[in-house]
């Protein structure tokens, strides 16, 4: 009997162990590469926060935003909301996406989107991050490959439940929710932290919150 109770104490303690640390978070970000708002987000939010605690994000980054494509015979034609242009900048981050580490795919894509015009700085801003998979992400943005990954990209972004009505759109755990949202788009970090349970990862301590 005394040997069945010790065991039971220590599956329980063990369970409890594992609910108490739980502070990782899976963060989709839907965005357009030339929108404002998009770029800020990036920038100002997304970036700063997963350099200072990168083991608690599990980052998807998702460049189509409120674009539409359409066949038009062999031809996918995609339509974007500033223009074409953007068309060519979501096109580029879809392909870097594809062949570049998150941590990498992060520094090329807040790089590019310092930029008023992100669909022309990838080799500018490889070179400055020291990236060298130019040449596979140029193939595949001349490529059908791209066209395909932009088209998943965009039937993701049009599936979403509720409907996306603005960018960046943020979604955690693969929910929208509007009060994550809302907290996300101004002060990411202690959007996080304020749902950690258990221990919280350093930056989380007082000191380090954005004032």
């Amino acid at each position: 009997m005394g040997s069945f109770v010790l065991i039971c104490c220590l599956v329980a303690s063990f369970t409890l162990v594992i609910v108490e640390s739980s502070c990782k978070f899976d963060i989709a970000v839907y965005y357009e590469t030339r929108c404002p708002d998009s770029k800020g987000f990036l920038i100002n939010q997304l970036y700063p926060t997963y350099k200072e605690m990168p083991d608690i994000m599990n980052i998807d980054l998702v460049p189509y935003g409120k674009a539409s494509y359409k066949q038009n015979g062999e031809s996918t034609v995609f339509t974007c909301q500033h223009g074409p242009k953007e068309c060519q900048g979501n096109l580029i981050q879809a392909c870097a996406k594809k062949y570049l580490a998150v941590d990498e795919l992060m520094k090329l894509t807040v790089c590019m989107e310092r930029s008023y015009a992100p669909e022309t700085q990838l080799d500018e801003c490889a070179k400055q991050e020291n990236i060298t998979q130019t040449a596979s992400i140029q193939s595949c943005v001349s490529g059908n490959e791209g066209t395909q990954l932009l088209r998943q990209l965009g039937d993701r972004t049009h599936a979403l439940t509720p409907k996306m009505t603005f960018v960046p759109w943020v979604t955690l755990g693969g929910v929208y929710n509007e009060n994550f949202q809302n907290e996300a788009i101004t002060d990411l970090k202690s959007a996080l932290c304020d749902r950690c349970q258990g221990t919280k990862p350093a930056g989380c301590s007082p000191s380090k919150r954005r004032m």
